[in-house]
């Protein structure tokens, strides 16, 4: 939250700024002035700055900046699909479900839909604009592998993955049986390119079988995201992995 004063110090305004990541959006908190916002005077990525007036929320300008990720363990996200649906217990948290319903409604907005899967076409050819090598989380708002994806689309993810093959890809996702699939129909004769990498959640014993998938994928690297750790995942075979 962000706020504008007189110059008695009283608050006028107040602003949320929503920083909208490869057009994705993610919260951020940090000291801003609102005309600063609008004249692009910092560098954080694509935002929409938006005015919270009790409980409406309307836009109200607009700011193109750099792009870069909160999470850790990557430096960027990338998002030719949003939403996804429920598949088991480690899914009754998610993150990106919460973040994106808390827009369902607003006009305009990424998430005007929700987490409703939507895929976005438009998104399609992003990483081939990035000109510096950078490693990018694959769907971090949704699972590639969701059985409601074209599979026609699923493609074309992989067609600008191969093309733009500077960058590193993170693909994470909890449809282990359907990437095993996909995997081997698109690499039958080699493996996958090393610069894609390939993960599976496993979040209790019950969710091992996936590692299972991700064993028999025609991958040449492959890694697990063991969150959100919910029970115990016994002994793990991690051969190849």
């Amino acid at each position: 939250m962000v706020s504008s004063y007189d110059t008695r110090g009283q608050i006028t305004r107040r602003f949320q700024i929503v920083i909208q990541i490869n057009t994705i959006p993610e919260i951020l908190d940090f000291s801003l002035n609102p005309a600063a916002a609008r004249t692009g005077h910092f560098k954080l990525p694509r935002a929409i700055l938006v005015e919270r007036n009790w409980n409406r929320l309307h836009l109200v300008g607009s700011v193109i900046m750099a792009d870069k990720s909160t999470i850790e363990w990557t430096d960027t996200t990338w998002n030719p699909v949003t939403g996804c649906t429920k598949i088991s217990a480690g899914c009754d948290n998610c993150y990106a479900a919460r973040f994106s319903e808390r827009f369902r409604g607003v006009p305009g907005h990424p998430f005007q839909n929700g987490f409703d899967l939507t895929v976005r076409p438009e998104r399609l050819l992003q990483p081939l604009d990035w000109k510096k090598p950078r490693m990018i989380f694959v769907n971090s708002m949704s699972d590639l592998f969701h059985k409601a994806v074209p599979k026609a689309h699923i493609a074309r993810v992989f067609d600008t993955m191969e093309r733009a093959d500077w960058h590193i890809y993170q693909i994470l996702t909890k449809r282990s049986s359907l990437l095993q699939k996909f995997i081997n129909d698109r690499y039958k004769e080699r493996p996958a390119p090393p610069h894609i990498w390939f993960g599976v959640s496993v979040e209790n014993e019950q969710a091992t079988t996936r590692v299972t998938h991700l064993q028999k994928a025609n991958a040449a690297v492959r890694f697990l995201s063991v969150e959100p750790l919910i029970g115990p995942v016994g002994k793990l075979n991690l051969r190849n992995v």
